[in-house]
């Protein structure tokens, strides 16, 4: 038994009001992603990330979506200065660490050269003692 409805012939006669308005949120919402990535604003990376996040409304509107972005962004460049930073730390302690390294033998070397010093001017003092007596 078929029930005849006005809807039956139209456009959206097999899509509901609520399925229409999240498709033309998601095709907002990609068409900015897709903006944002031929402008260079995001990488290809940010650029599946975010498109999955579309699919799964995960943003009701454009602007939740620009802030996202941005702060995907920010947190993207923190963490390469955060990288950055400690690369030019672990650089700065290898250095440091290197003449301390050295220092040792340098160390080793004068101890040695002050005993021989002192060994040769106590065998000096002998000779004069001796020639003295």
């Amino acid at each position: 038994f078929f029930f005849s409805s006005r809807r039956r012939h139209t456009r959206s006669s097999l899509v509901s009001w609520a399925r229409r308005c999240v498709q033309e949120t998601v095709r907002i919402l990609r068409r900015l992603l897709r903006k944002y990535r031929e402008l260079k604003k995001i990488d290809k990376h940010l650029y599946h990330s975010f498109y999955m996040k579309c699919k799964g409304n995960q943003f009701k509107n454009k602007y939740v979506l620009i802030e996202a972005v941005h702060k995907a962004k920010s947190e993207e460049k923190r963490a390469k200065e955060l990288g950055a930073q400690a690369e030019a730390k672990k650089a700065k302690k290898k250095k440091a660490e290197e003449p301390k390294k050295e220092e040792p033998k340098a160390v080793e070397e004068k101890k040695l050269q002050e005993k021989i010093e002192l060994f040769i001017s106590h065998i000096a003092k002998k000779k004069k003692k001796k020639k003295k007596k």
